[in-house]
């Protein structure tokens, strides 16, 4: 996807477009409230077709870091690959 971004009133907008012409969502505009980063409309282009999802209902939660972290003695026969 190709991405731009321009501020529109008190949100900013993210426009995506596909680069790949086979890929079932060609077009996608995210709404994002510009103080709290919070998305709050999603519209997308399927099969030739608008579709709009308004999000109304958005809570975030402070999660820890080590949930996101992957521990390797867990699984001691998974290879590890850092990429960092």
């Amino acid at each position: 996807y190709k991405m731009s971004s321009a501020k529109a009133g008190s949100s900013y907008e993210v426009h995506l477009v596909a680069q790949n012409q086979k890929r079932s969502i060609q077009e996608m505009y995210v709404t994002v409230n510009s103080k709290t980063y919070v998305p709050s409309r999603v519209k997308m282009k399927h099969n030739g077709r608008w579709y709009t999802v308004t999000i109304s209902n958005f809570s975030a939660k402070k999660l820890s870091d080590s949930l996101f972290a992957f521990n390797s003695k867990d699984y001691p026969s998974a290879e590890v690959i850092d990429l960092r």
